[in-house]
């Protein structure tokens, strides 16, 4: 399992040149993937099933270019620099996932949205990733709904130390657990305990905060959201001080 984080940066990446351009194409084509919709510009391809996940090949050039932009992506949303390890979490979000879904234009991917399912019986959201160009575009939803059909599961579950994906997911969710009024149901605790059970940190089934469940905060500083109740409430529960945290929540819910 991994993380769920909803990335910004405060200034865009400048576009990369050259073989850089038609990376994308060729990795698509490599993959056979398969176009789930197109709106304003922005398309989104999937690959990978259950029974099919998704395999890198890292000798293809455009496996190295895409796994190079992502990471690049991922560094600048979080406003930390490159380092050794960075390429080799942002594989591990991609490869051996049961679903990879990628929102792009015809040059460029801008976002991607990767998924393990089923656990517990839920669509597992590994991890997920947005360029700042695509804010305020249902970017996000469109990545997860890609996910959702290809899964065939109506129910969903991830980790994140970061209010604004909880607001979101709150936007395309039925029902989401834990939130302010309540905890885990009790029905669906010892779900909950074995989806966190490979995981670091003390899980806590009823309140859904894993205390230590990263090494080191995700972000330079958490993120706030519109809402500050649920901010307040992210920061008591994560015990977040000057913006920092190794704790982290699970939430389940449905769609």
């Amino acid at each position: 399992m991994g993380y769920l984080v909803l990335l910004f940066q405060t200034e865009p990446a400048q576009p990369r040149k050259g073989p850089c351009m038609t990376y994308l194409a060729d990795f698509l084509k490599l993959q056979d993937a398969e176009r789930c919709g197109q709106s304003a510009g922005l398309q989104v391809s999937i690959l990978g099933t259950t029974d099919s996940p998704v395999s890198l090949d890292e000798n293809e050039s455009c496996v190295q270019l895409l796994i190079s932009h992502l990471t690049q992506l991922t560094a600048d949303s979080f406003g930390t620099p490159l380092n050794e390890d960075s390429g080799d979490g942002t594989k591990q979000h991609l490869s051996g996932a049961s679903a990879l879904a990628i929102l792009h234009t015809d040059e460029e991917a801008l976002g991607f949205a990767s998924g393990l399912f089923p656990r517990e019986g839920y669509m597992y959201l590994h991890g997920i990733a947005l360029s700042p160009k695509v804010k305020g575009q249902r970017a996000a939803a469109r990545l997860v709904g890609a996910l959702r059909e290809r899964s065939s599961l109506d129910t969903v579950a991830f980790t994140t130390q970061n209010p604004v994906m909880y607001c979101l997911a709150k936007s395309f969710s039925s029902s989401l657990w834990p939130n302010p009024l309540e905890g885990i149901p009790e029905q669906l605790r010892g779900q909950a305990a074995r989806l966190m059970s490979e995981r670091e940190g003390v899980f806590d089934p009823v309140t859904g905060v894993s205390k230590g469940l990263y090494r080191q905060c995700l972000y330079e500083r958490i993120p706030s959201c519109a809402d500050t109740a649920i901010s307040s409430w992210f920061e008591h529960q994560l015990n977040i001080k000057d913006g920092q945290s190794n704790d982290g929540f699970l939430f389940v819910g449905k769609f």
